[in-house]
């Protein structure tokens, strides 16, 4: 048997396997949208060892408030996740940045994030 990572059988050597962490992208850095109309931010995660994917607004979960809709799906490449926010009637007060964090484990750490901008403009 050939170890493709250590070659030489007749000397000790240890493998270390480096994966890509993974990587979330925003459809849009930023979102312009009047005021009571319905938005969606969308979040694209690739990577091979995702646990979840969440947004957030001023760094807490945004879970029961919003709709959120989140699909999965395999590739060669590891797996696509989407996470799609899902704000109905927006109001002024929800202007602001929110983050899409990628996360590898369970835990509330270990994430990889992005940002969009949603500015919701009054009616004149």
């Amino acid at each position: 048997m050939v170890d493709l990572c250590c070659p030489n059988v007749f000397i000790p050597c240890y493998c270390i396997l480096v994966l890509d962490p993974p990587k979330p992208a925003v459809d849009a850095r930023q979102k312009h949208i009047l005021v009571s109309r319905d938005v969606n931010l969308t979040c694209n995660a690739t990577g091979t060892r995702i646990s979840y994917v969440q947004w957030y607004k001023r760094a807490r979960p945004l879970l029961s408030m919003q709709q959120q809709a989140i699909s999965k799906e395999l590739n060669l490449n590891g797996e696509t996740w989407t996470n799609t926010l899902v704000l109905k009637n927006v109001q002024i007060n929800q202007t602001g940045w929110y983050e899409c964090r990628v996360f590898e484990t369970n835990e509330p750490f270990g994430f990889w994030s992005t940002h969009v901008m949603l500015n919701v403009i009054g009616k004149n």
